[in-house]
């Protein structure tokens, strides 16, 4: 009787992994094209949408903004040495 049980709950243990495994891979399939971009700004990601811009429009406006910047470094290793140095 326990063989039976056993057997029964690996059979519903594969069936779940399975499952698992096919909807990940279809997840992962649908967004394997969009790049993560953590938006550290919310209220000024949320005026930018008001105004009517996009996601896209507001990260590129953002890179934009980062190769304008004249302070620090190129990586954020060397703007935290030069901090450092500073103190």
């Amino acid at each position: 009787m326990n063989n039976i049980n056993l057997k029964k709950y690996k059979k519903y243990l594969v069936g779940i992994l399975v499952v698992v495994l096919i909807v990940g891979g279809i997840y992962y399939y649908q967004n394997k094209g969009f790049e993560f971009t953590l938006i550290t700004n919310s209220e000024e990601y949320g005026e930018f949408l008001a105004r009517g811009g996009s996601e896209q429009e507001y990260l590129e406006w953002v890179k934009e903004l980062e190769k304008q910047d004249i302070y620090g470094g190129t990586t954020p290793e060397e703007t935290l040495d030069l901090y450092i140095k500073v103190l």
